[in-house]
């Protein structure tokens, strides 16, 4: 456990800061404002400047921030990424990504995720709506010969088994793994179907997919079913993305052979 204070901690990013006219007085070293690092997570931040002690109102200069909690928007940032700077609901400035110290940070680009979907095989998860009870998730599985999209419901029990099952998989304690939100074909909402399974003895992992499709006709003939490929070191990192689907926050989304998107559109 991380017992040093704020203050006391290593810079998570290095940015050029850049301060509009708002605020009446300078942004003095040590300034503690909130920090839009998602679309919807605003976080307390902790700036240094180099070479300066204050930064006037309308200034521009380069330092570092260390953020508070970075564990709980993982995969957020990324280079030339502007990030608002805010004194409660006002926006005071804004702060431009040139370097990322913390690797629990770091994140794809928009342009840099719809380039990998070019690349090969992936499924996204993306919480869309939730109520006390459940929540729709939009689902995109891709391979390279069929691009599939649906909306699920799942509750967070159906997302920790699914966890619970993968990690069993990656510990070798169950040959393979099958999970769904629903029956298949039973009429009421869509179904997704996945089973997980070893292709080789390299560490290569195989995921039929089965889909039901929301396009008017019955889900037991309107559907898709196919296989992606994945591999151990990247179903982990899936693994360690899906607790982040019981936020409450919209949007949230994970990703299997890419990184954890959370950034509105």
């Amino acid at each position: 456990m991380n017992t040093k204070t704020i203050m006391e901690q290593a810079p998570d990013v290095e940015v050029i800061f850049t301060f509009n006219h708002s605020r009446k007085h300078p942004a003095r070293e040590g300034y503690r404002p909130h920090h839009l690092v998602t679309g919807t997570y605003l976080t307390t931040g902790v700036h240094h400047y180099y070479d300066v002690d204050e930064v006037p109102p309308g200034g521009s200069t380069k330092g570092t921030i260390t953020f508070l909690s970075p564990e709980a928007y993982p995969h957020c940032l990324w280079i030339g990424k502007e990030i608002g700077i805010q004194e409660g609901a006002h926006v005071v400035g804004s702060a431009t990504v040139t370097r990322i110290f913390n690797p629990i940070l770091r994140g794809d680009s928009p342009a840099e995720f719809q380039e990998a979907r070019k690349m090969g095989d992936y499924m996204t998860i993306q919480k869309i709506w939730l109520d006390a009870d459940f929540a729709q998730f939009a689902v995109e599985c891709s391979s390279e010969v069929i691009t599939a999209r649906g909306k699920i419901y799942a509750t967070d029990a159906m997302i920790d088994q699914l966890n619970l099952q993968l990690r069993q998989f990656l510990q070798g304690q169950v040959r393979e793994v099958t999970w769904a939100n629903e029956e298949k074909g039973n009429g009421s909402t869509p179904c997704l179907h996945l089973r997980f399974f070893p292709e080789d003895a390299l560490g290569h992992i195989g995921v039929e997919v089965y889909l039901e499709l929301e396009d008017g006709g019955d889900y037991s003939s309107h559907n898709c079913c196919f296989y992606l490929s994945t591999e151990m070191g990247l179903l982990d990192t899936f693994c360690n993305q899906l607790p982040l689907l019981r936020q409450k926050a919209l949007p949230v989304t994970v990703t299997l052979n890419g990184s954890c998107l959370s950034y509105a559109p």
